[in-house]
């Protein structure tokens, strides 16, 4: 159930196609073997501390990626290197102004790190 956080992207841009592409760029990651249902999109706030991050910068957070030996260093890459390339072709193809975008995509595993589930 993968997380994937969007900082700084501007909140009239947002739309459900955008979101659904976004779940469709983690799916088509064969070997994260997940469907776009697992995958959950969210939007921080649309301006990161100005004074340190641009305005025409977006930061993309994938987190609760559960650790899984298929799942390399080359796998994540794969995947972020996915995410920053089609949210710049959206961002550039609705915008006229230039955009730099950072992926972070971090493993999780549930042993070393705290998860609970409440039903």
């Amino acid at each position: 159930m993968p997380l994937v956080t969007f900082w700084n992207y501007p909140k009239k841009l947002r739309s459900p196609e955008f979101v659904w592409n976004i779940k469709n760029d983690v799916g088509a990651v064969l070997e994260l073997d997940l469907i776009t249902n697992d995958v959950i999109v969210c939007f921080g706030g649309e301006q990161v501390v100005p004074q340190v991050v641009p305005v025409n910068t977006l930061i993309i957070i994938v987190e609760l990626l559960f650790d899984k030996s298929e799942r390399t260093l080359d796998v994540r890459k794969k995947l972020a290197n996915s995410l920053a390339l089609s949210t710049l072709k959206e961002l550039c193809s609705i915008t006229k102004n230039k955009w730099k975008v950072e992926v972070a995509v971090k493993k999780f595993n549930p042993e070393k790190d705290a998860f609970v589930v409440l039903e």
